[in-house]
């Protein structure tokens, strides 16, 4: 950050995150952790899959949102130079990132 990056983080809504809050519910609803076998019957792989599925929704909605609101002074971000970073599944998140929205990040 201090070399003029800005960092945007997302709350995974596949359930892997600690919480979130679901405001397309009314009242907007706090949904808890819940670990695979809480989840669902789906094998690990199948699940893996889903919730894959699932943060591309994510980060499609935070790309739409970061281009609406961030598109003017004082932020002037530039868009060209967008980057995915993730750690252990979140790495594969990011590099499922760069292959969903290949025009979006350029680096991974």
């Amino acid at each position: 950050v201090s070399h003029g990056c800005i960092v945007f983080t997302v709350d995974h809504t596949d359930g892997s995150c600690i919480g979130y809050k679901d405001f397309s519910k009314d009242p907007e609803e706090f949904v808890p952790y819940a670990s695979h076998s809480e989840q669902t019957e789906l094998s690990q792989t199948q699940y893996h899959e889903k919730q894959l599925k699932t943060r591309m929704k994510d980060v499609e909605y935070l790309l739409k949102f970061i281009k609406e609101e961030f598109k003017e002074e004082p932020w002037d971000i530039d868009f060209d130079n967008l980057v995915a970073l993730g750690h252990s599944f979140g790495a594969t998140s990011a590099m499922e990132m760069c292959k969903t929205f290949p025009d979006a990040f350029k680096y991974c």
